[in-house]
């Protein structure tokens, strides 16, 4: 467990919101063998069931729509949708800035799963790095080899002789860290420094 007067971000809103319960759902969900969620979809999960939670302690006006939906919609890169999703929380009574600061990134589950409920995924045979970059690397060489075949064939090509390159980078959204696939399994971004956010 964590140390003492340590409460980590997720065990925070669990006891601010009463959302009883769904600390053993989300080690359940990423324990299990089959069909195992990722930290990235509990993280989601966990923001949705946390934003239908804070619409409910509002008592304002009832949003017909589904809160799954009306995450993405506020998580959306598109500005506009944006914009409309948190006015409407906000005509619902919800100080949207405070939800977002309530909001779990994928790396504060891990901690809570780990350090508050002493949980560990499984282990065996689930995929592995090495089994991403062999997958990414043989669709890499898929993707040249059709685009090359495909430039060849085009007789007006701006290009004499064309010859296609290709470059797969891995990007943080968080950090705006730059990974290639050989550096993929052996090296982490500077999220994994503090956990708890």
């Amino acid at each position: 467990m964590s140390g003492p007067g340590r409460r980590s971000k997720v065990a925070a809103a669990i006891e601010t919101h009463d959302l009883d319960g769904i600390g053993a759902e989300l080690e359940a969900r990423w324990s299990r063998e089959q069909d195992r969620w990722s930290l990235r979809r509990l993280a989601d999960y966990f923001n949705t069931e946390l934003l239908e939670q804070v619409l409910r302690e509002a008592g304002g006006t009832t949003i017909e729509m589904d809160p799954a939906d009306l995450y993405d919609r506020v998580q959306s890169d598109d500005r506009t949708t944006r914009t409309e999703s948190e006015r409407l929380l906000e005509r619902a009574g919800v100080d949207v800035d405070d939800l977002r600061s309530e909001f779990v990134s994928y790396q504060a589950i891990r901690t809570y799963l780990r350090s508050h409920r002493e949980a560990e995924p499984p282990t065996g045979d689930g995929p592995t790095v090495e089994d991403a970059v062999e997958t990414i690397r043989r669709l890499d060489g898929r993707l040249t080899s059709v685009a090359r075949d495909r430039l060849s064939s085009i007789d007006d090509v701006g290009v004499a002789v064309p010859r296609v390159l290709t470059s797969i980078r891995i990007y943080c959204d968080d950090c705006g860290a730059r990974l290639t696939l050989d550096e993929l399994d052996e090296t982490t971004c500077d999220c994994f420094d503090d956990e708890s956010a």
